[in-house]
Order: C-alpha cells, then sequence, then structure tokens
C-alpha cells in the first residue's frame, strides 16, 4: 500500500533532478563562450513502479545520464570542409607570394629587364663603335641575369620555408594526435561505469577540429567511447595508440608514419597544400624560369658567337679564308649550371672587358652592326622561344600563375563559406542559448517549489494523522 515513506521519495527524487537540471543549466551557461563547448542536457527516467495489491504506483523520477548535444554527422560535414578550406587558402596564400615575385608589371620585373637588354642592342647597333654603348649592353645583360637569379632565389625561398612550415605542421599534428590518444584513455575509463564524459569528448572534439584544417581526417568512434584517426590513407590515432608523423626528404615533399616506409597518400588540409605548392606549384613555375633563362641564355649565345669581338681578336674560330665564322665569344656563362636562372651571370670575358661585346660580324669592319640588330631582333622573334620570343613566353608562364591563383581563391572562397555553413549548422545543435537556459532554470524551480509542497503537505498529514492519538 503506497504511504508517506513513498511519497516523501517521490518528492526527494524530483528535488535531486530539478537540483541536477539546474547544475547543468548553469553549467552550460558558464561555458556559453567556450570554444567547443557541447550543452548538456539531464536524461530523466521514471523510476521502477511498485506492484501493490492496491494497484501499480509510481516511485518517481531518476537522473539517466548527462547527455551532451552533438551530431556526429554534422561534424564529418565540418571536418572535411575545414579541410578543403584549409588547403586552398593555404595554396592561394602560396601562389600569391610566387605571384609576387615576379612584381609585374613594375620597373624592377623580368619584362623591364628584357626590355632594357633588348634596347641596349638596339642603341648599340645605332653607334657600333661608341664603347659607351657597349657598356650600356654589359650592364643590361647583367641586369638581366641578376634579376633571373633573384626570381630563382626567391623561389627557392619559398620552398624553404614550404619545408619549414610543413615541418612545423607535422609537430602539431603529432602533438594534437598524442592528447586525442590520452583523451581517448581517460574517456573510456570515466565512461566504463556509465555516464558521458562530456568535458573530455569536448575537449577531443577541439583536438579533432583543428587537426582537419592541418590536414585530411576521418573520424570512427568505437562502442567504448575511443576514436580512431585515419589521417589520408593511414590509421594515426586508434585508442590510446598514436603513431607519429615524419617529413621523409626536401627533394619531393613527402610524408610517412615513423616506423613505415610507405608513403602517407591524400594527406589533405594545409599540409598537403604545402606538399602540392612545393612539388607541384613551385617547382613548375621553377622550371618555367629555368627553361626561359636557358631559351636567352642559347639564343644569345647562338648569335653572339658568330659575331666579331674587338676583345678577342683572332682568337676563337673566326678564319677570315672561311668566311666570318665570328670569335666564338659566349655573352653568357653557357657552362654555368647548365644555364638554368640560378646561376644564370655573363660570361669571364664579358665580364672583363665590354670590348668582347660583338655589334657585327665582319672583322675589324668599322660601323658593321649586324649581330646588334640580329641581338635586338630577339625581342620578336626568338628561335628557342616556345611562342616566338621570350616575352610571349614569360607573359605565359605569369599568366599560368595567375590562372592557378584565382583558381585557388575562388576555392578558398568556397569552402571557406561551407565551413562556415556547417559550423552555424552543428552550433544550432551543441551550442549555447543563453535565453533557452534561463527559460530551463525557471521551469526546474517551479519544479523544485511543486516537490517542495509535496513535503510540506506531507508533513501536514503526517501532522493530521498524530493529532488523532491525542
Amino acid at each position: 500500500m503506497p504511504g508517506f515513506g513513498g511519497i516523501l521519495s517521490i518528492a526527494r527524487s524530483a528535488l535531486t533532478t530539478s537540483q541536477a537540471a539546474v547544475q547543468i543549466a548553469s553549467h552550460n551557461i558558464a561555458n556559453a563562450n567556450t570554444p567547443g563547448y557541447s550543452r548538456q542536457r539531464e536524461v530523466l527516467s521514471e523510476g521502477t513502479p511498485e506492484n501493490t495489491p492496491a494497484g501499480i504506483f509510481g516511485t518517481g523520477v531518476s537522473l539517466v545520464n548527462v547527455q551532451r548535444q552533438r551530431d556526429s554527422m554534422l561534424d564529418q560535414e565540418y571536418r572535411l570542409s575545414n579541410g578543403q578550406a584549409g588547403a586552398a587558402g593555404m595554396r592561394s596564400d602560396y601562389l600569391q607570394r610566387v605571384e609576387n615575385v615576379f612584381a609585374e608589371p613594375s620597373d624592377n620585373g623580368l619584362s623591364n629587364a628584357l626590355d632594357k637588354f633588348y634596347n641596349a642592342w638596339s642603341d648599340l647597333s645605332s653607334d657600333p663603335n661608341n664603347p659607351s654603348a657597349r657598356t650600356a649592353v654589359q650592364q643590361a645583360g647583367s641586369t638581366l641575369a641578376q634579376t633571373f637569379n633573384g626570381i630563382a632565389s626567391q623561389l627557392s625561398s619559398l620552398k624553404s620555408e614550404a619545408v619549414d612550415r610543413a615541418r612545423s605542421t607535422v609537430g602539431d599534428i603529432n602533438r594534437m594526435a598524442s592528447q586525442i590518444s590520452e583523451l581517448n584513455g581517460r574517456i573510456v575509463a570515466t565512461e566504463s561505469g556509465g555516464g558521458t564524459a562530456s568535458d573530455l569528448r569536448d575537449q577531443r572534439d577541439v583536438l579533432l577540429d583543428t587537426m582537419s584544417k592541418s590536414a585530411s581526417v576521418r573520424v570512427i568512434e568505437h562502442t567504448d567511447g575511443s576514436v580512431q584517426v585515419m589521417l589520408g590513407t593511414i590509421s594515426l590515432v586508434d585508442g590510446i595508440g598514436a603513431k607519429q608523423v615524419q617529413l621523409t626528404n626536401t627533394t619531393t615533399m613527402d610524408f610517412n608514419v615513423v616506423g613505415s616506409p610507405d608513403k602517407i597518400r591524400s594527406v589533405g588540409g594545409e599540409l598537403g597544400a604545402l606538399q602540392d605548392v612545393y612539388n607541384t606549384d613551385i617547382a613548375g613555375v621553377e622550371q618555367g624560369v629555368d627553361a626561359l633563362a636557358n631559351a636567352v641564355i642559347t639564343d644569345v649565345n647562338t648569335l653572339h658567337r658568330t659575331g666579331w669581338s674587338p676583345a678577342a681578336g683572332a682568337a676563337g674560330n673566326w678564319n677570315a679564308a672561311l668566311g666570318p665564322t665570328g670569335s666564338n665569344v659566349d655573352f653568357f656563362d653557357s657552362a654555368a649550371a647548365s644555364g638554368n636562372a640560378a646561376h644564370m651571370q655573363l660570361s669571364a670575358a664579358v665580364q672583363a672587358d665590354a670590348q668582347a661585346i660583338a655589334a657585327g660580324t665582319a672583322q675589324n669592319e668599322t660601323g658593321d652592326n649586324s649581330l646588334a640588330l640580329s641581338m635586338s631582333g630577339l625581342r620578336d622573334n626568338a628561335p628557342s622561344a616556345a611562342n616566338t620570343n621570350f616575352a610571349a613566353d614569360f607573359r605565359t608562364l605569369v599568366g599560368g600563375i595567375a590562372g592557378h591563383l584565382n583558381e585557388a581563391k575562388n576555392s578558398s572562397t568556397v569552402y571557406t563559406t561551407l565551413t562556415s555553413q556547417s559550423e552555424q549548422r552543428r552550433t544550432a545543435v551543441f551550442g549555447v542559448s543563453v535565453d533557452e537556459e534561463l527559460i530551463q532554470i525557471m521551469r526546474q524551480q517551479q519544479a523544485y517549489a511543486a516537490a517542495s509542497k509535496i513535503v510540506k503537505t506531507v508533513d501536514e498529514m503526517m501532522q493530521t494523522l498524530l493529532s488523532l492519538k491525542q
């Protein structure tokens, strides 16, 4: 039969659950601005009914669990777009800096250096016996070579910086992997007796969100509460075990897990973007610049060898009896590192004496400007150019960079927007609304007051019962 004890037990359960609900709502309000915090809700259940001869009576309410509000599918969607946004943003940043290396259009760019080089030869053709005109050609050639050197040096610096940044990112990933594995252990231990380790799970999700920007991660949750983290094609974290990633070499940027020779495929995120920038984008630009420098060296030297260099005299392959075969003097050094942009320089003969520069093709012919005219003609038609002339080749190279940069910027905008939208959708699930929590507190306050009235009513009933014995 129901009695005062049963009623008081029901009231007690109502009071304790209301207190717990107010504490949970207070915890939510306190962490309303805490990054990564997931709002929590009490999970209540009816007490086990009591079967009596008079019928089945309820026994109140019980607090089953404190559950955080989270949607794993929304988390997965966010992390995917976050990694894509990180990759596009990183690539866009580096491509912008590659474009800035060329400083076009400007007075210090390669286009201007080429124009000054052609103009100097044109001026020499107007006055082939003027020593100052030869000196101007020497200086213009040196400036052109130095411009190529500067571009190559800046591209090399960008690659070195990308390596340093990749090493730093790898360090961050390894640190987060270790922290995630540690949290896995704590969560499993805490939840083994039942309940949800909400705050520990929030800490782990913050790490996973951060890692998702650094690299492409996929999270698989196990039934014991731990997670497995897939990085590209490898399992980085599984339960309390965490592997370490390393940068394997800097010839081509590759990554593997310590102890495994296999490369990590589909790295993704900022780390994957650094890999693409290093191995493809900057490397491709370097190849283009080297090809252009080599073409300039080849065509200029091919012409210059056929000319008469006063300082060389009858040296080289000059033979008046066989015709104007030239003094065989290189304008640019053809042996320096196979003619790449980084090592481009004037030949030793031209560096030593501007009089080694040829203006014509006839030995000791005063006023011969034929070679200078041919050199200035490279402005419009260069045999080794892929697009008729070097200026067109350079425009193609810079245009390609601009196209890739525009593509990366568009991708960055798209994925950043998708990430923002994903964040809004999942925040609607786990975010804290202070107004909603205040309403929850007011509701629980009313429930607590009602439960208190039950206790008061039972007390009055007991007093009435006791008064009957007097």
